[in-house]
């Protein structure tokens, strides 16, 4: 499978780029108990600056791009990082080969690829993210204050905030339910399973998303104000913020606060 992501810039190298993971090559290594003397350096930068935009993956041969990192897959885990024992390889890759049996880590591989190829769902992997989508998954505003919605006789429910008893009262307005647009189970909780189109979605391209994988994580503000403000791709952002009693009833629909009070 050759890179999904055709659009992508070509990786090109730099010194920082190079010397950190040479730092981190010889502190792998040195942690193994293995000599690091004969280690690569940041000398061989010219040398391995050349490879990464030259050749490809020595185990997908996909090409390296800034969407697909590059990195030195040790041919006999038990040598050092020298250039005879190292080929250029993935970050992935490089992952999923570990000390794993080569058919079981070319298999990952494989499956890894597919996926992405077709849009496919992953097992989220890192912790961190788990835990970050995992705070926000807790049933979702499953409040129905009708069961039965008739046209033309249902009165509109409308929610507010009371302060000194600090809860949420639903009644009844003056207003009537003139039409049903979208039947909850039959319309849009498919769509969030299915990422099938619904006109009445009328953000993120008529699609409710779940995680399917991730491509990094990061608590860098700098790199956080990067995705937002680019928005090329979906992200997901933890922000804390106050929000005043006497602006609830004008904030009722978010969550944290919805969550937070007795209806």
């Amino acid at each position: 499978y050759s890179n999904p992501n055709p659009n992508a810039k070509p990786f090109i190298l730099t010194t920082g780029y190079w010397k950190n993971k040479c730092y981190h090559y010889n502190q792998q290594d040195y942690k193994a108990e293995r000599e690091t003397e004969k280690n690569v350096t940041a000398d061989d930068y010219d040398y391995y600056k050349r490879l990464f935009e030259t050749s490809v993956c020595s185990s997908c041969n996909a090409k390296f791009t800034y969407d697909n990192l590059p990195s030195q897959d040790r041919k006999d885990n038990e040598l050092l990082h020298i250039k005879d024992n190292c080929l250029p390889a993935c970050v992935s890759c490089n992952i999923a080969h570990a000390n794993r049996d080569p058919k079981i880590a070319s298999l990952h591989i494989k499956m890894r690829q597919y996926a992405i190829k077709h849009n496919l769902p992953m097992t989220i992997s890192d912790e961190r993210i788990y835990k970050l989508l995992r705070e926000c998954i807790t049933g979702g505003l499953a409040a129905v204050f009708h069961r039965e919605n008739i046209a033309g006789e249902t009165q509109i429910n409308e929610p507010s905030y009371d302060e000194q008893s600090n809860k949420v009262i639903s009644q009844d307005n003056e207003n009537v339910t003139t039409l049903v647009f979208a039947l909850d189970g039959n319309s849009l909780y498919p769509s969030s399973y299915s990422s099938v189109k619904n006109e009445n979605i009328s953000c993120t391209d008529n699609r409710m998303y779940m995680a399917g994988r991730s491509k990094f994580y990061s608590e860098k503000p700098y790199v956080v104000k990067n995705c937002i403000d680019q928005r090329k791709d979906i992200f997901v952002a933890k922000v804390k913020g106050y929000f005043p009693k006497s602006e609830y009833n004008n904030l009722l629909p978010l969550p944290p606060i919805f969550r937070n009070i007795e209806i």
